[in-house]
This record gives C-alpha cells, sequence and structure tokens, in this order.
C-alpha cells in the first residue's frame, strides 16, 4: 500500500513522538516531513507531493513579546493568510491546521484562571476559521490539550533542549485526530445506526410503564436519554441512517415518537422500523435488506448484554455496542462524519430510505418488475457537474463498493481536476420522494474514469441509462478496480467501450 505522504509545517519540532504516533495509527503507513515555517517559500515544488499539510504555528514561538495585542491580531492573521496563500498555491493536499493555544502560559499564578491574553489567541483563532475554505479543517488544539490534560500535555524537557513543547500523550491524540480527519476525507465510515429503545432512547419500559410513566426529560434520571438523543439526531442530520430494532408492541414505539412532548428523536428521522418480538439478529438482517446496506456498514446499540452478545455471535460483520452513558460515545467513533454537509441532501437520502416501504408495497401489488418501474415514474437527470455538487459525488465515491468501477475521489481532488474532464452528475426522483444526486459518471481522454451509483438507488433502472448516456461517445476504455462486490460492472462497461 502506498504511503500516505504529510507535510508538518511549523516553527516548532513535533519529535521524537508524532512520528512514531502516526506510524502507529496508519500501521506504519505513512511518511511524515517537517518543513520549518521559516523555509517555507522556498519549498513550493516539495509541497506539491504531498497528500496532507498540517500546518502548526506556535504563538509563543511567534510572539515572545506581546507588546500592543491588537498589532498581534493583524500580524498573526496576515501571517497565516500569506502562509496559506501559498500553500495552496504549491499543493492540493488537504489542509489541517491547528489552531493557535495559550494554555502554554502560567499566568493564572498571577492573575488567577481569567482569559489569558485578554482572549487575544481566540480572535486569531475565529479569523483563522474564516480564512479557511472548503475541505480545509481547523483542528482546535486547545481542546485536544483539554481531552489529554493541560499538566500531561507540555514537555519542559523538550521545549528547552529540542524545542519540542508537547508531550508524547498530547502526540498520540494528534496522531488519532489525523486519523479521524483521514478517514472522514475517504469516506471510511459506518452508514447506519440501529438503536434499541426501552432504557435507551428513554428509561423503563413502555409496554410495562406507559408512554406517560417512562423517565425522558431535562433534569433527573431522564436526561442521560435525553442527551443521547441529542447525539443520535446529530448524527442523523450529517448523513447516519437510523433504524430501531426492539422487542416490543410497535403501536406503543410509535406511540412514544408521535406523541411524547420530549422526544427529540421523531418518526420521520427513523428509516426503519423492525419494532416485534422475533430475534433481533433477524431484524437486524431484514433491516439491511430493507435499506439495501450490508451488515458491515451497521452499528448495533442495546443496553442487554444478552442482545449484544447474540448479534456479535449471530452477526459478526455488525458492531455491537452495549449501552452505557459513560462509554457509548466513544464507542460510536467508527462513525468519521463531515462537519460541513448539505442539509437538503441529507434531508432526500433519509427520506428516500424512509419511503422504501411505499416502494415495497407498489411493487408487490405490482403483475410484473416493468409495471412497477412505470407506476414508480422514475426520473432521471444526468448534467454537468456543478461545483457545489463535487463533494456529494466524492462521498459516492468512496463509500459505494457495488455499482462502482472502484475510482475514489476526495472533494479536493475532485476541484483539481485537469481542463478536459468530462464530470457529470446524475440525479434521480420518483412519485415518492426526490433521491437527490446518487451517480457520477467521469470521463477522461475517452476513457471512464468514474461510473458510481448509490445502492439506494439500484432496482430503478438508472444504471442502464447512465450507459445509454456513455454510447456514441467513442469510448476508448474504461477504469476498474475491484471491490470485491463491483464485478458486474467492469461487464456493463465494457458495452459501451471499445476494449476488447
Amino acid at each position: 500500500m502506498e504511503k500516505i505522504k504529510i507535510a508538518l509545517i511549523s516553527n516548532i519540532t513535533f519529535e521524537p513522538y508524532l512520528r512514531g504516533a502516526l506510524n502507529d495509527e496508519f500501521a506504519g503507513g505513512v511518511q511524515l516531513d517537517h518543513i520549518p515555517y521559516e523555509e517555507y517559500k522556498g519549498r513550493a515544488e516539495e509541497l506539491a507531493l504531498y497528500d496532507y499539510a498540517v500546518i502548526c504555528l506556535s504563538f509563543e514561538a511567534l510572539y515572545p513579546d506581546i507588546g500592543d495585542s491588537s498589532a498581534v491580531v493583524a500580524d498573526a492573521v496576515s501571517r497565516c493568510r500569506e502562509l496559506l496563500g501559498f500553500v495552496r498555491q504549491a499543493t492540493s493536499a488537504k489542509i489541517l491546521w491547528l489552531g493557535f493555544e495559550d494554555y502554554c502560559y502560567s499566568y493564572e499564578c498571577l492573575f488567577g484562571n481569567v482569559a489569558p491574553l485578554g482572549g487575544l489567541i481566540d480572535s486569531i483563532n475565529l479569523s483563522l476559521a474564516e480564512l479557511l475554505g472548503d475541505g480545509d479543517v481547523l483542528i482546535d488544539l486547545k481542546r485536544l490539550i483539554a481531552t489529554v490534560g493541560l499538566r500531561a500535555s507540555y514537555s519542559s524537557k523538550g521545549k528547552y533542549r529540542w524545542n519540542s513543547p508537547y508531550s508524547k500523550e498530547l502526540m498520540q491524540a494528534l496522531a488519532r485526530e489525523i486519523g479521524k480527519q483521514h478517514r472522514i476525507r475517504v469516506g471510511q465510515t459506518k452508514k447506519c445506526l440501529v438503536l434499541d429503545c426501552d432504557n435507551l432512547l428513554w428509561g423503563g419500559i413502555v409496554s410495562e410503564d406507559g408512554i406517560e410513566g417512562i423517565r425522558l426529560d431535562g433534569g433527573g434520571l431522564g436526561r442521560q436519554y435525553l442527551d443521547f438523543q441529542r447525539f443520535v439526531l446529530t448524527m442523523y442530520r450529517h448523513g447516519v441512517i437510523l433504524a430501531v430494532c426492539s422487542k416490543n408492541d410497535e403501536a406503543d414505539v410509535l406511540r412514544v415518537f408521535r406523541e411524547h412532548s420530549a422526544m427529540l428523536l421523531r418518526e420521520d428521522n427513523i428509516a426503519c422500523f423492525a419494532v416485534n418480538w422475533q430475534s433481533k439478529a433477524e431484524n437486524i438482517k431484514t433491516i439491511a435488506d430493507k435499506l439495501n446496506i450490508g451488515l458491515d456498514s451497521m452499528v448495533f446499540v442495546d443496553d442487554s448484554e444478552f442482545e449484544v452478545g447474540s448479534v456479535r455471535e449471530l452477526l459478526p460483520e455488525v458492531k455491537a455496542i452495549l449501552y452505557d452513558r459513560e462509554t457509548v460515545y466513544s464507542e460510536l467513533s467508527c462513525f468519521n462524519l463531515k462537519a460541513d454537509v448539505d442539509p437538503e441532501g441529507v434531508k432526500k437520502r433519509n427520506e428516500t430510505y424512509r419511503t422504501n416501504a411505499a416502494r415495497d408495497e407498489l411493487l408487490a401489488r405490482s403483475t410484473t418488475y416493468e409495471e412497477y418501474l412505470k407506476t414508480l415514474e422514475i426520473k432521471v437527470d444526468i448534467h454537468a457537474a456543478r461545483a457545489d455538487e463535487l463533494a456529494r459525488i466524492a462521498e459516492l465515491s468512496q463509500r459505494a463498493n457495488k455499482l462502482t468501477n472502484g475510482t475514489r475521489y476526495a472533494s479536493d481532488r475532485l476541484k483539481a481536476l485537469p481542463d478536459g474532464y468530462e464530470l457529470y452528475s446524475v440525479c434521480v426522483s420518483d412519485r415518492f420522494s426526490d433521491l437527490g444526486l446518487v451517480g457520477a459518471v467521469g470521463i477522461s481522454g475517452g476513457v471512464i474514469d468514474l461510473f458510481v451509483l448509490s445502492c439506494r438507488a439500484l432496482g430503478r433502472d438508472v444504471e442502464n441509462e447512465m450507459l445509454e448516456f456513455l454510447k456514441g461517445r467513442a469510448l476508448l476504455d474504461y477504469k476498474f478496480v475491484s471491490t470485491s462486490k463491483n464485478e458486474d460492472v467492469s461487464t456493463l462497461l465494457k458495452s459501451v467501450t471499445e476494449r476488447k
């Protein structure tokens, strides 16, 4: 496997710990090179070779004597703007910028725990956040330090001997954060969260306590469930498919979702309900079939050791988590989600999954599959990709494993496509909902470079519409990388090219 290349631009040293921590995080598949801040202007040609540019400027090293704080803010923002412009010009690498921090100072022994430097650092970080654009990431270094602990984050020995002020523990936390941002970039994430209900979304057992007796409020024993719902709702709003798998009477569960005034999660947020007295493992398989997703993309959370153990044994592909209010959030770190998402796109995708039941009913009533497709009233729009669609196309290319030629793109690479590259978006709607952007085609020099269609659009003949679009374009060849699930795509693409 080709190593991930990381350029670290900084005015301090991150060795001896960061390199080893990154190799642990990426299983040895990383190359880390340090470019001193004072030398970056002479390294433009070298910067073009990297996948990531990690930038960290130590405020303490830049300004040994702060003096006029307003002048310092203006100068720091000017330095950041100049460095950012240079890096963007020199490379298409994804930029991970560590924000400034002021925990390095020990002024609390003089003034108490008031805002260090009068909030100057926060002011600079706000300006830096505005400078960074789509695709760039501002990592909150102050939060990383707080997570590790103030005393545990610094090394006075390293600072005074090697200009390396940060501890091994903090470098390990930074390596994990870089790994997280990499997984987000390449779309390496779970897709679906399957939830139990009793003593998970609310306290108590609804079939025994009734809707009036369950615990769900902003204080007391019900608060932990409200907090968990808020967290899950955030996941939903960032593209995670939600499903419910509960041993209960469906009418009781639906009543809570529809009528309980404290519920943050509502029926419309749930793509699929499997509420009955059957095996949870069987119900999870049914959910996977209805949503047309793989078991390996699913995460199941339950408060019962028996149910979690059963799913782990019968469905090892599913990540099963035993609910504990102290650990459940860290357990859900297997989801690697983009902070900036298109809310309308997420809404369309979730609506598609939620309305699949109506499509299944229509299929059951249809005499033939051709009749079903006709009654479904499918509309396919293939058009030249717009700039605001690139992030979604990148997400599709990274996540699809079935109907794809295996080409993977990050959004920043799509923005840097060469002149003459033809990139098309495939948008689909039917009588039940607007599926949104579900596919893409990329052509370069007569070669099909990208062919991808979301699994939620399968079974609607959309792939044939895409092939018809490609016919008659004098295509010579196609790229193909096996995902172990996409062998049929090679046959499809061969039918519209001259490859022998």
